[in-house]
């Protein structure tokens, strides 16, 4: 078995099956366009809520294959182009330990930019203003970009439900030394309040 350079890991619930598809078949779109069938695999998790997401998350790094491991919420969407940017990126510096690059959050009919780069040394921005490069947020690498997959797989996703992502962060930050750079939007985040906090996460499991 060809080892994939990257693995694409989808964790989603029964409820956003729909959307899982739709970005599932985006991903299957730029892997046919740009012949990448070798060089990306991509890997799903859709246990209920009544398993926290940061578990979750960690049983996606667990069975990842590719030498680097990306997590993308089923609800977000994908530059266009993402899946060559990505794999172009491992290529050209294959002992990365991650690579960052821009997201474009579209929240409640409004829009805000958020860069990913180890060069940060935590999280910054609330949405309420222009941070002093021209983004609302600040975010050091989690697992939003491609990490080195026995590199995430050497800590532990917190078991919670909610701010896993942060937490996550924290705890890589210290092990990578090296990072590749896209300066490209290649996450896009997408948000509009569909469930109640409490159903949203799972807080009433």
């Amino acid at each position: 078995m060809i080892k994939p350079l990257l693995t694409i890991a989808i964790p989603y619930t029964e409820e956003r099956v729909d959307d899982y598809l739709k970005l599932k078949s985006e991903f299957e779109r730029q892997i046919e366009k740009y012949n990448l069938y070798n060089e990306v695999e991509i890997i799903s998790d859709a246990t209920g809520k009544e398993m926290p997401i940061g578990e979750k998350r960690q049983l996606l790094y667990m069975a990842s294959n590719g030498l680097m491991t990306v997590q993308w919420d089923s609800d977000d969407w994908i530059h266009s182009g993402g899946l060559k940017l990505m794999t172009d990126a491992i290529k050209v510096d294959i002992g990365a330990d991650a690579i960052g690059y821009k997201e474009w959050c579209k929240m409640e009919g409004k829009d805000y930019f958020s860069n990913h780069s180890n060069e940060y040394s935590g999280w910054y921005g609330d949405g309420s203003r222009l941070l002093h490069d021209g983004f609302h947020y600040h975010r050091n690498i989690f697992f939003k970009d491609p990490i080195n997959t026995e590199l995430a797989r050497s800590i532990e996703v917190p078991k919670i439900r909610w701010n896993e992502d942060e937490q996550f962060a924290t705890l890589i930050a210290p092990l990578i030394k090296k990072q590749t750079y896209i300066n490209e939007f290649i996450y896009i985040y997408q948000y509009e309040p569909k469930d109640k906090p409490e159903e949203r996460y799972g807080f009433n499991k």
